[in-house]
């Protein structure tokens, strides 16, 4: 038996190793154990399919208090966020606002729920040379452009379990330009041809080009998607490369292939160019945003909440836009990038649809004031008479006043084209919004502007002022000027 010579120092030598076991026995289980908890904590993008988010976001260096403050304020505008979930108090920038899954920064977001993977390819470090070498479009351009649609499409597309790496295709189809037209007829953020947005329900008319919409281009884009990756095997390349080149084509090649005893996967198949440059875009893209740091890339954050929210107008039949921002207190030029859907002259389609994409702070506001209108006619757009010459046909009148023979004659109850000199008829015209700012007019041939004064009650010399014009100019088919607003246009 082992005689203790000093009692009280073997106890402390005890104790102290003691404590030191439990603390890596501590370490360790928390090591263990917080991926697990965090990921039975529910949370919204659990709840609807998506990917649950990391703890830290990867490559953002820490910034100032201020920037701490704003991201605090992206949490609060955030119809998504559950702020007594969210410890602002020890918010750091370059952190996930909590451990439930919310981002302050959307190409984080997209960063989690990346899954093409592909081993490194000479083709794709090419490309991204070349995105390295056009980096400020990257960083600056794309980031000020998608910020007002890419919230959302990420969230459509964590919906559906998609990797994320399709929310970026509209980058590579438009640069997020919900106007942008191919010589080939391709339309909108995704591109879609009229054959393709017909056939998944993507509305066309005078009045609104559903493949310009945002929300339902995205619903239509992701629903042709989805279908092409069931047809190809579940391969996502093969879907994005049948999404460029058409699915009949893609098919005709893997047959090919197939025939020939050749692999079918995407880099065996023979593709157009363009095709190929498509499909290694979309995965150079995901390796920059994977690691930017190390491509020396530094993309512009973008808040991640969706700054929108769509308002059913109710049975209203047409509605002036002008009137929708009067009352939603918010720019025409906000709401026209909101809403590109309707393309003319800021009105909506009179057999809709009928709702709006309304600033996410301006909502409740545009609700209670929608709730509040006495009659359908205050949300209607305005009418101007038209006195009608001598030669004048229906289609010229629609031309100048920028309008459809269809809708001049569903305003007139007219049955047929005929019209005769002298009489009068409605055409849509632009209400000028008081309080508004400065109304857009597009001159129309034969227009003065002495005429245009009269036409909407303002003094010749105040609409000389405001277009800068000096006497003896005239005005050109298609001008525009600012007209102040007034009074309503006389008849």
């Amino acid at each position: 038996m082992k005689i203790i010579e000093n009692p009280t120092l073997f106890a402390r030598h005890v104790l102290q190793a003691r404590l030191r076991a439990a603390f890596r026995l501590r370490a360790a289980l928390s090591i263990l154990l917080i991926p697990a908890l965090s990921a039975c904590i529910p949370t919204q993008e659990a709840s609807i399919g998506g990917r649950n988010a990391a703890l830290a976001l990867v490559g953002y260096p820490s910034k100032p208090e201020s920037e701490r403050d704003s991201m605090i304020e992206v949490a609060r505008r955030s119809d998504e966020s559950r702020l007594e979930e969210i410890d602002l108090g020890n918010l750091r920038p370059g952190s996930s606002l909590s451990r439930r899954g919310y981002y302050t920064d959307t190409w984080v977001r997209i960063r989690h729920g990346l899954a093409l993977s592909e081993p490194m390819r000479p083709e794709i470090e090419s490309r991204i040379a070349r995105y390295r070498e056009r980096r400020y479009h990257l960083e600056n351009i794309a980031g000020e452009r998608a910020k007002g649609y890419l919230p959302y499409i990420v969230r459509q597309v964590e919906k559906r379990g998609i990797p994320t790496e399709i929310a970026l295709l509209p980058y590579l189809e438009s640069g997020f330009d919900p106007q942008a037209k191919s010589h080939k007829g391709a339309v909108g953020l995704w591109q879609f041809m009229p054959k393709t947005g017909a056939a998944y329900g993507l509305k066309e008319s005078y009045w609104y080009d559903a493949r310009r919409d945002v929300v339902d281009s995205t619903r239509a884009a992701l629903d042709y998607l989805e279908y092409l990756h069931r047809e190809f095997d579940d391969q996502w390349l093969l879907a994005v490369a049948a999404y460029n080149w058409g699915q009949s084509k893609l098919k005709r090649a893997v047959a090919n292939n197939r025939r020939a005893g050749k692999a079918v996967d995407i880099w065996s198949l023979k593709l157009p160019r363009e095709t190929r440059g498509f499909v290694t875009n979309l995965l150079a893209l995901s390796a920059i945003i994977r690691n930017p740091k190390r491509y020396g890339v530094e993309l512009t954050p973008i808040p991640d909440f969706v700054e929108f929210r769509q308002v059913d107008l109710g049975n209203k039949g047409q509605v002036d836009l002008r009137q929708v921002a009067k009352l939603a207190g918010v720019s025409m030029n906000e709401l026209e990038r909101l809403n590109p859907g309707f393309i003319r002259n800021g009105f909506t389609d009179p057999k809709g649809p009928h709702r709006v994409q309304i600033p996410l702070r301006s909502v409740e506001r545009f609700e209670a004031a929608l709730g509040a209108l006495r009659s359908v006619q205050e949300f209607a757009p305005g009418l101007d008479k038209y006195r009608i010459a001598p030669g004048d046909t229906l289609s010229e009148i629609a031309l100048r006043n920028n309008t459809s023979v269809k809708q001049l004659k569903e305003l007139n109850n007219l049955a047929s084209d005929r019209i005769r000199a002298g009489r009068t008829l409605l055409v849509p015209g632009l209400f000028p919004v008081r309080g508004d700012g400065m109304l857009q007019y597009q001159v129309k041939q034969g227009d003065t502007l002495w005429g245009i004064a009269k036409r909407y009650g303002i003094p010749l010399n105040n609409l000389r002022r405001s277009n800068d014009l000096p006497r003896g100019d005239k005005l050109l088919p298609g001008q525009k000027i600012q007209v102040p607003t007034g009074p309503t246009p006389s008849g």
